[in-house]
């Protein structure tokens, strides 16, 4: 039980920062003047560059932890889980060829 709390602690929070980010961060940042925008988005950047390469590590892992237990008892988790699993994967992959080589080049303004 506690394996799921914190997965779901861990994948809600890393959900919750990009949709916060996303619905409340750009816009509000795109109010603000140029060189200040700039500034403050090369500066999440780094932040963001440090820490999410390990956050979303974690949480694929502590999302590969959940799968392995219920190969045998309960069909139905199981395969929510390895949907859930692919998904993550994939965006996962999708951040190592995207985003992220965009954040290393905001970064770089700074």
């Amino acid at each position: 039980m506690a394996l799921q709390l914190l997965t779901a602690i861990v994948l809600g929070l890393m959900c919750g920062s990009e949709m916060n980010i996303a619905v409340f961060g750009h816009p509000t940042l795109n109010k603000q003047p140029f060189e200040v925008r700039i500034a403050v988005r090369a500066s999440f950047a780094k932040l963001f560059g440090r820490v999410m390469p390990f956050w979303m590590a974690a949480s694929t892992l502590l999302n590969l932890l959940l799968l392995l237990p219920f190969g045998d008892t309960n069909r139905f988790f199981w395969h929510t889980d390895a949907i859930a699993l692919t998904i993550q994967s994939a965006a996962v992959g999708f951040s190592l060829i995207g985003p992220v080589p965009i954040n290393h080049r905001i970064a770089e303004c700074m």
